[in-house]
């Protein structure tokens, strides 16, 4: 899913997320967000309180690797080695054992 691009054609060593939701492991690269513990919305980043409901209690999850692109932005700058390409999915949580 998250496929690194080198100029050179090698591998890319050391590659570091620029988001905290980002988590690169070798070979499992996956999104995890916020979810507000009370109606399960979905977050990026550290919230204060759930924009959904305003409770104020969350856990994190991990999201699944499969969704559908809802829109998508061409950032003008980023960092060097960085596809500034990026499409915004839509992404559901993993389901919990024992839960649906």
């Amino acid at each position: 899913m998250f496929k690194e691009r080198n100029p050179e054609g090698g591998q890319m060593a050391n590659r570091i997320a620029m988001v905290d939701y980002l988590i690169l492991d070798q070979g499992d690269e996956h999104l995890v967000a916020t979810m507000c513990s009370s109606c399960g919305a979905l977050y990026f980043d550290r919230r204060n309180a759930c924009g959904h409901c305003g409770k104020t209690e969350f856990t994190t999850t991990r999201l699944s690797t499969d969704g559908r692109v809802r829109a998508f932005t061409i950032v003008k700058r980023a960092a060097p080695g960085v596809d500034s390409r990026r499409g915004h999915d839509e992404v559901r949580p993993l389901p919990r054992k024992g839960h649906r």
